[in-house]
């Protein structure tokens, strides 16, 4: 197994263990794990490397998000299309959430953290990265993978001044195909912004002049 695979595993384990509030301590020899097993990590690995946006643990969690039951998910049940449609249905869960709760603060602040990292590793500013592509060539600016992955918050991208330019700018039909959920919703979205409680509002400025400094005084 590789290094990422065995990663993977131990991920899942946590997830699986923390759900159902039970300690969780992770693998360190996987000798002995079942050829089953091993077959589906691989397939994970495949597909996070493919959707490399994807973030593992959230992938993991978002069933049991979804789920009121709370039920027992094995490595099998994640290489599954349902997985994959609680995923995102978990991604739109977020966004739509009340944009005063803790839920949403905690995932707009994992947010600004995501692009301040993205930011650092592709040596761009806090403020170029909503009109960022990562190919000349692209279709969408890059905020769009992440948004679809679920990376990132659409009350952060609201925080960008240029963000709904930005928006408007790309292909309607390949907009449509991507983001279909958030466009439809995009009016409430905007609404629930402009109409964030002072507090929230004070978080969310916070936040992001954090980040935007720590990007503005690595990339320069």
């Amino acid at each position: 197994m590789t290094e990422f695979e065995k990663l993977i595993y131990n991920i899942h384990l946590k997830v699986s263990r923390v759900i159902q509030n039970k300690p969780y301590k992770f693998r360190n020899n996987f000798e002995n794990l079942t050829e089953d097993k091993q077959m589906f990590c691989k397939k994970l690995a495949q597909f996070f490397n493919k959707h490399n946006h994807i973030n593992v643990e959230t992938f993991f969690k978002a069933p049991y998000e979804v789920y009121t039951d709370k039920p027992s998910l094995d490595l099998k049940f994640y290489t599954s299309l349902k997985a994959c449609k609680l995923y995102f249905d978990y991604i739109n869960k977020l966004n739509k959430q009340d944009i005063n709760s803790q839920e949403t603060k905690q995932f707009f602040q994992e947010s600004a953290l995501f692009i301040t990292r993205y930011c650092i590793e592709n040596k761009i500013t806090f403020h170029n990265y909503v009109s960022y592509k990562e190919n000349p060539t692209d279709n969408l600016n890059i905020f769009c993978s992440h948004l679809k992955s679920g990376n990132v918050s659409i009350y952060l991208l609201f925080m960008y001044e240029n963000f709904e330019k930005q928006l408007k700018s790309h292909d309607k039909d390949i907009l449509n195909f991507m983001l279909k959920d958030v466009i439809a919703d995009i009016s409430q979205h905007r609404v629930k912004f402009y109409n964030k409680k002072k507090e929230t509002k004070l978080f969310f400025e916070k936040v992001v002049n954090h980040c935007k400094n720590k990007v503005d005084s690595i990339v320069g």
